[in-house]
């Protein structure tokens, strides 16, 4: 059923720009401003367990498996740096990890004592082998794929691993389609050179596959009414933006209702874009496959990457703790407010958690 005042009433929660930015703009001191301003998710938390494992460890090699713009790293690696040996940072997207070295050169805690390995077009194994003593590691890659790097650290280090599963302020502010709240092409790609955008899933899909996006976050009855309008829309014309999308959302869902459905749909069209659930399938199960000792701090969003989580931590007879953030980190950092950090070890890790 179509629902008129929906459409009317967008504006007050879409505000729409008077242009479409492209994927290659953005302003070097908004960034900067940015970093400084974006919170990392739950980091007191984190840093709590880290001072607690320095006081039985003397050294550790800190891999952070998202780095976006360095918000955790910069922050453990400041109240840590003289326990941490070595630096693994990976990302999928190039141009947060160049936005990131080129904050870090400014805040002065990064020289040229650092390497960039690009999965795509190196020979990885040859370059770990042949650049295994740097401090800092930037690697443009996928995080299911830190195992392949596991030749960085030595059989006797300690590894602190992170990953941070939400999307970055950086991706968010950079007009790729992945807030409702702009006028941008419908992109959502962390990683530019693949093939598959939201562009593609929402006009090149059939109504089966648009039916398994959409059946992961929204009811089978919501499903049918959605791909219903998206059919019948693509059929006049191409849905090319991301106020395209949401005037076919409008359309289906009431006004009181709008922001949550939003919500959901451009986060189904995100997981399916990049292979969001397989990928931390894949990373889970890579861990296993680590020797070494290693505590993991994994935030998640959502109860699909939740019950992913728990899934493996149960099937593997893993320890875990779970948080939730403070109120009074929901209240200056909004963003963390549907946070859940997940806490585990290959060791016994209780005596960190004893001062908690």
């Amino acid at each position: 059923m179509k629902n008129s005042s929906s459409s009317k009433s967008l504006k007050s929660i879409t505000k729409t720009n008077d242009h479409i930015l492209t994927d290659k703009f953005i302003n070097p001191a908004f960034v900067k401003n940015e970093i400084d301003y974006h919170y990392p998710v739950m980091i007191s938390n984190i840093t709590t367990i880290l001072n607690n494992l320095t006081n039985i460890i003397e050294k550790f090699v800190y891999i952070d498996c998202t780095l976006g713009l360095g918000n955790h790293f910069i922050n453990i690696y400041t109240n840590f740096k003289q326990y941490i040996t070595k630096n693994i940072l990976l990302d999928k997207d190039s141009d947060s990890i160049n936005l990131t070295i080129d904050l870090l050169k400014q805040k002065k805690i990064i020289s040229n004592d650092y390497i960039i390995i690009n999965a795509k077009k190196e020979n990885i194994k040859e370059n770990v082998k042949e650049n295994n003593k740097n401090k800092f590691y930037f690697i443009n890659d996928n995080f299911k794929n830190l195992i392949n790097y596991k030749e960085l650290f030595n059989e006797e280090d300690t590894l602190v691993i992170l990953a941070d599963l939400g999307v970055s302020m950086y991706q968010i502010k950079n007009g790729s389609g992945f807030s409702f709240n702009s006028d941008t092409l419908l992109d959502m790609r962390y990683d530019k050179s693949q093939i598959l955008t939201a562009y593609n899933v929402l006009n090149k899909y059939n109504q089966e596959e648009l039916s398994n996006v959409f059946n992961k976050i929204l009811s089978y009855k919501d499903t049918k009414r959605l791909i219903q309008a998206i059919i019948r829309y693509r059929q006049k014309q191409e849905i090319k933006t991301t106020q395209d999308l949401n005037k076919i959302i409008s359309k289906v869902f009431s006004f009181k209702y709008l922001k949550d459905y939003l919500q959901k749909i451009y986060l189904a069209l995100r997981i399916e874009v990049n292979n969001e659930l397989n990928d931390l399938k894949l990373f889970l199960e890579n861990l296993l496959k680590i020797n070494n000792n290693f505590i993991a701090f994994i935030i998640s969003y959502h109860s699909l990457e939740g019950k992913i989580i728990k899934n493996f931590l149960k099937s593997n007879n893993f320890k875990y703790i779970k948080e939730k953030p403070t109120k009074e980190e929901i209240k200056i950092n909004k963003p963390s407010r549907s946070a859940l950090l997940w806490i585990f070890a290959n060791f016994d890790f209780s005596d960190l958690l004893l001062k908690l």
